[in-house]
């Protein structure tokens, strides 16, 4: 998953692309596991996970992967 966030560096990519991208076209409606991963790869590249800065929720369209200075 963090590889399709690379690909898709700073734009929102949508919880169905990302399944799709990541997995394969048979997934897309999996939202629980969208949530689950992207957890999993906060506590991996957040300092602080529960306020996150690069990997980011933009409600109601998707993530965003964000540089930070």
């Amino acid at each position: 998953m963090l590889r399709v966030f690379i690909n898709y560096a700073r734009r929102i990519v949508a919880p169905r692309t990302l399944l799709q991208e990541a997995w394969g076209p048979d997934y897309g409606e999996e939202g629980d596991y969208v949530r689950t991963y992207v957890n999993r790869l906060r506590r991996k590249i957040e300092p602080e996970p529960q306020q996150p800065r690069y990997l980011l929720l933009e409600r109601g369209l998707g993530y965003r992967l964000v540089e930070t200075t």
